[in-house]
């Protein structure tokens, strides 16, 4: 630390009279604050001082940069940088208040040291200075509201995921150099603009998934079929698909779920959609065709993504259904009285290895059964206490649906995981597809 001299006096005075805090003063006033002052220089990384200290001075910057950081329990806080010409520490000279906050130097920093004392004295019997320190003080308050306003907008919107332009361009605009959370406002407008990207993503993929499921079909007066899918907030892949083949005679339906989320999710899940369609129709048996498809991707698959699909063929006139399960959740056939049968994978799922023979599994639905394929997303729904909904309260719930139109099991499970998940946010789509044979 290093007393002031004659030489460097004039520049002292100079910047105490460049400040806010000390414009009004007189030339004697300066004197009396000069004369008990002394200059201090920090290297980069050193400290000044440290929050919970007592505080007996304050500190005038003359050239260099500090950084102000407000300690907490989860680690330290960047507030704000200070440059020429800004005081530091005058809360702890005219309060009893400790440290508030800990600084530090960033670069090399020469500082005028202002003791408590000397600037209690020049303020004695001197009320124009002392409003002026009054109304320098209440201007950095005033200051200060607005951009801890917007910082707590800003967090209400990022929880909320209510994001507008408006909000948008009043952080930028308070991200400058002038604001004391320069470096606050920059890092939530990154992230509430990299939120707002993300959503849109997520609308994207919404809008691919929605575009390829298929509306009710009318399958004549022995089958009725429907499904249901209810994205996510982070949307899968999810996919469910039906028509008819060899003349009306037969009803093709598939239900899958692709790995991964967002929009190459909806793209893959379209992909493989699109070959299903494609070749079901022209590829027999079932069996034979789904490793057709399986072949094709394997081949377009990227960065190991695959589809876990349940597929089948109901022959209307008789009742015969041929199945294949590539990896996903087992469906389940309800009888009339509520039994219970589960049709579990019988072959992995498309995409993960090339050459695999796929069986096919056959059976009758004999009149008044249903059959019911669901995704994931139903059995593992999460309760708020972290249970699952899991396969066993499904099979209850099936077996209590027997009987139903594929309409109304389709909406009482979705309504069922709403009721047993009470609002916590999904990060799995939700879809399930109904096989009724009246009878």
């Amino acid at each position: 630390m290093n007393e002031i001299t004659s030489a460097v006096s004039a520049a002292m005075v100079d910047l105490l009279r460049r400040n806010a805090l000390f414009a009004t003063m007189g030339e004697d006033i300066l004197s009396t604050l000069l004369a008990r002052a002394a200059i201090q220089r920090l290297a980069p990384g050193e400290v000044l001082f440290r929050q919970g200290e007592p505080g007996d001075c304050a500190y005038l910057i003359d050239t260099g940069r500090l950084e102000v950081v407000v300690e907490t329990d989860l680690g330290g806080v960047s507030m704000a940088y200070m440059g020429p010409q800004e005081i530091v520490g005058e809360t702890a000279v005219f309060t009893d208040l400790v440290r508030t906050a800990t600084v530090c130097a960033v670069e090399p920093t020469v500082l005028l040291r202002l003791e408590r004392r000397a600037m209690e004295e020049s303020v004695a019997g001197h009320s124009p200075v002392a409003f002026a320190l009054i109304a320098a003080l209440a201007r950095r308050i005033v200051a200060l509201n607005r951009p801890l306003a917007l910082l707590s907008l800003a967090a209400q919107a990022l929880e909320k995921d209510r994001l507008d332009t408006v909000l948008l361009t009043a952080l930028t605009e308070e991200a400058g150099e002038v604001s004391p959370f320069a470096r606050s406002f920059q890092r939530i407008l990154t992230a509430m603009e990299s939120k707002q990207s993300y959503r849109q993503e997520m609308d994207v993929a919404r809008r691919i998934q929605q575009s390829i499921l298929p509306r009710r079909l009318e399958i004549g007066p022995g089958f009725a079929i429907d499904a249901l899918l209810r994205p996510a907030a982070e949307v899968g892949g999810d996919f469910y698909d039906f028509f008819p083949v060899d003349d009306g005679h037969r009803v093709m339906f598939v239900i899958g779920d692709v790995s991964g989320k967002g929009v190459p999710a909806a793209l893959f899940m379209t992909m493989v959609r699109s070959v299903l369609r494609s070749l079901v129709p022209i590829v027999r048996p079932l069996e034979s065709c789904l490793g057709r498809v399986n072949e094709v991707v394997v081949s377009e698959s990227r960065a190991g993504m695959f589809a876990t699909v349940f597929i089948g063929e109901i022959h209307l006139a008789s009742g015969v259904l041929r199945y294949c399960n590539a990896g996903h959740t087992a469906a389940l056939l309800v009888g009339r009285t509520g039994g219970v049968r589960r049709l579990t994978a019988n072959g992995p799922a498309l995409g993960l290895k090339s050459g695999h023979a796929y069986s096919a599994e056959r059976l009758e639905m004999a009149p008044g059964s249903v059959l019911l394929a669901a995704s994931d997303g139903v059995t593992e729904a999460t309760a708020p206490d972290g249970r699952a909904f899991g396969e066993g309260r499904l099979d209850v719930l099936a077996a209590n649906l027997a009987g139903g139109t594929p309409t109304r099991t389709v909406e009482a499970i979705a309504a069922a995981v709403d009721d047993f998940t009470q609002g916590c946010e999904r990060c799995d789509d939700l879809s399930c597809l109904a096989l009724a044979r009246a009878g």
